[in-house]
């Protein structure tokens, strides 16, 4: 089975665990998934300087050779960055002041960063991460109740890609060269076997996904919830 195929199976394993956890924040979940997906259309720029993956299900957008693939990545990633935190930390939200329109505005203005941070001879997996983090700024800035769980999801992310790409690399040892062009990872720094552009794309992941449906509903505070609630 392909690598990039394979790394998807196990997002979606944790994914369907979200879901099946926690019917509370299923909506959420899907939700947060959904807008994710679209966003996927962004991983055509990564194609000219940092990855070329594997792809089974192949699809043409706009002249460019893309996959389901990197749709259904996204679709898993934004959903579960979106609610990590809560499921860990049995946390619920009361809700106050939604921002929902102020959030597609928000993230019309993360894919114009990026194309413009892109644009300015910064590589794309620098200016996705730099996009999310001006993202991530805004809206923890707006709603100081959302850093805590911002700050959480970020770590978790992290720790997630570490455990990921270490199951990937002991099955395909020969992962990154096969995904990423040679001169993908320019900073040359590893933290266990993950490349410093990852670990800080995920970290930035976290920060702006983390708190970003809570920031359109208008979170008010997070409250702990027994097990015997969850539901």
């Amino acid at each position: 089975m392909p690598t990039y195929l394979t790394g998807i199976l196990i997002l979606a394993l944790v994914w369907i665990l979200f879901f099946a956890l926690r019917k509370d924040l299923r909506y959420q979940l899907w939700f947060m998934s959904s807008i994710s997906a679209v966003l996927g259309l962004t991983q055509l720029i990564y194609f000219t300087d940092y990855w070329n993956p594997d792809y089974i299900f192949q699809i043409h957008i706009f002249g460019a050779v893309t996959g389901i693939e990197d749709f259904l990545s996204s679709f898993f990633f934004g959903g579960i960055a979106s609610i990590i935190y809560e499921v860990i930390h049995r946390r619920r939200i009361t809700k106050d002041n939604p921002h929902a329109i102020t959030v597609v505005y928000l993230l019309a203005i993360f894919v114009a960063l990026f194309v413009v941070f892109y644009y300015t001879n910064i590589q794309s997996i620098w200016a996705s991460s730099l996009a999310l983090l001006v993202l991530a700024a805004f809206v923890l800035l707006s709603n100081k109740e959302i850093i805590t769980d911002a700050l959480w999801t970020s770590i978790y992310m992290v720790v997630l890609v570490i455990f990921g790409y270490g199951t990937l690399l002991f099955f395909f040892p020969e992962m990154y060269s096969a995904l990423w062009f040679e001169y993908a990872f320019s900073s040359g720094i590893t933290f266990i076997n993950v490349p410093l552009e990852e670990i800080v794309w995920f970290f930035a992941l976290g920060l702006a996904f983390g708190g970003l449906y809570e920031y359109a509903v208008g979170v008010r505070q997070y409250r702990r919830i027994e097990r015997k609630s969850l539901k």
